[in-house]
């Protein structure tokens, strides 16, 4: 399973950090983009560094079977929604 994530608070790189060292073990592809904000971008995991409004252009041509943006980040458009909570969405490649 290909999984990309976006960081958008320094917060979030706690929130993930062991999800995917988790999902790498177990043979998964996972990309995280993040906003030059912080401490965010000196982490070796976080692997591509975009900026927040690139992201959509990122999630169109991306080669993810999902996605995971903040609730209060712009819908992906083209993209199925599959879980939703209080704060993150998960999207799902049609």
């Amino acid at each position: 399973m290909r999984i990309l994530i976006e960081i958008t608070h320094p917060a979030h790189v706690h929130f993930f950090r062991n999800a995917v060292d988790i999902w790498k073990s177990q043979g998964h592809e996972v990309a995280v983009t993040a906003r030059d904000k912080e401490i965010v971008l000196e982490l070796e995991w976080i692997i591509a560094k975009k900026d927040v409004p690139r992201l959509l252009g990122l999630a169109k041509q991306s080669k993810a079977d999902y996605i995971i943006t903040p609730n209060n980040f712009p819908r992906v458009t083209g993209w199925t929604l599959a879980t939703q909570d209080r704060f993150w969405r998960v999207y799902k490649k049609p």
